[in-house]
Parts: structure tokens; C-alpha cells; sequence
């Protein structure tokens, strides 16, 4: 989903769609600041998701001479490594230190889960299943509200966006299957 398309949604909700899509589009001047916040509440937004309910996970093949690999040498900002492997797959023992971790020497692919980057207008957002454009519009319009100091709407916002999220963990029961038995 792209960034713009999140942050119109949450514009829509508070009423200056309109501004907003002149700057992210023609770059006029009226609703740069508006817009400006808008991204600003969904970089928090994206990364409280994957910080908090939804992790973000990766994996990177890496090759390591002296076993060492620095954590500047992945793609993403590392939040927590799940797991190590050596060339044919077998979890491999390794250990964590502030700016590396440090395992077998050779090609290892390493599993982790990581914080997003920040992000354009033109950008895609770095979740692509469980969480919606609608969850994290809830959201965004929420940290809205709070930085405007406007409270009691970001308590009914808040409300929203936690609902949208446990929302978010449970599938419809339609979306089970019972168990069948061929014969």
C-alpha cells in the first residue's frame, strides 16, 4: 500500500483531504503543514505496529570471513535476530553484541525482525497483509488528534485504532475450515 494512499484516508477523516492531496501532488504551500504531520503520524504509526503488534520480519544471505557480522551490513534497521544458518539450513549458534552479532564464518543467512524506514509520499508501506490502510489511518488520525492537543477526540480515535488492531489478530469464523476426512 502506498504511503499517500494511507494518508488520504486519514485526511478524509479529518476533513482536509483536499489540502493535503495539492501538496503531496502540485506541492502548494496551503497544505504542506498538514500533510507534513500527516507522514509525520504515520512513520510513528508504521513503526509502533511493527515495534509493538505486528513484527516486520527479514532474512539476509550474508557471507563473513572472521564470523562477524555488523548489523549496518543488513538492509533494515535490526530490531531483534530470530535466528542464524549456515549454508545447508541448520540453525547455527550465535551471539549478540551492540553494533554485531558474531557466528560461524562463511555464508549464513540471517532471520530478524526489524523497524521501518522512514518514508515518502511515494512510498510503499512495509506491511503488506494483516495490517490495512484503514487500521493505520485510525492510527495516524489518533497521533493527530494527540499532537493537536484535541483529547477527547484522540480518545475515540485511540479506541478505533486499538479495536482495528485486535481486529487485525482474529479472523472471521468463516474463514475456518473444518477438518475433512477423504475416503
Amino acid at each position: 500500500m502506498k504511503v499517500k494512499e494511507v494518508v488520504y484516508l486519514a485526511a478524509a477523516e479529518l476533513g482536509i483531504l483536499d489540502e493535503v492531496k495539492k501538496f503531496v501532488e502540485n506541492g502548494t504551500a496551503a497544505g504542506k503543514e498538514n500533510a507534513e504531520k500527516l507522514l509525520s503520524s504515520f512513520q510513528m504509526v508504521e513503526n509502533e505496529l511493527a515495534v509493538d503488534y505486528f513484527p516486520l520480519r527479514a532474512e539476509q544471505k550474508v557471507e563473513t570471513e572472521n564470523g562477524m557480522i555488523t548489523y549496518i551490513q543488513l538492509p533494515n534497521n535490526v530490531l531483534r535476530v530470530l535466528y542464524v544458518e549456515n549454508e545447508s539450513g541448520e540453525r547455527i549458534h550465535f551471539r549478540l553484541f551492540v553494533d554485531h552479532l558474531a557466528t560461524e564464518k562463511g555464508k549464513v543467512t540471517v532471520g530478524y525482525t526489524y523497524t521501518p524506514k522512514d518514508k515518502s509520499f511515494n512510498d510503499n508501506s512495509d506491511f503488506r497483509l494483516q495490517v490495512t490502510a484503514r487500521l493505520m489511518a485510525c492510527g495516524i488520525v489518533a497521533a493527530y488528534m494527540l499532537n493537536a492537543g484535541r483529547f477527547e477526540e484522540w480518545k475515540i480515535w485511540d479506541k478505533k485504532y486499538k479495536n482495528a488492531i485486535i481486529a487485525a489478530y482474529q479472523l472471521p469464523k468463516s474463514e475456518y475450515w473444518q477438518a475433512r476426512r477423504w475416503e
